[in-house]
């Protein structure tokens, strides 16, 4: 093994609720290219968290209106 890294899905989501990782931390293998691709993942998946959290929100209190 070359080093540890933290558990993750493809878009670098943890088991810890809004903690996210990418690059070195998700695979300690990863080369730059890699990592900034997994950065942009990460960041996609950090960025839709709170819009579906607000959708979800809109949903429930348009079908209790």
């Amino acid at each position: 093994m070359i080093g540890t890294c933290v558990a993750a899905d493809a878009t670098g989501a943890t088991s810890v609720p809004g903690v996210w990782v990418a690059g070195n931390v998700a695979d300690p293998t990863e080369q730059v290219i890699g990592s900034a691709a997994a950065g942009v993942r990460a960041a996609a998946a950090v960025n839709a968290d709170p819009i579906a959290e607000e959708t979800d929100r809109a949903v429930a209190a348009r079908a209790a209106a």
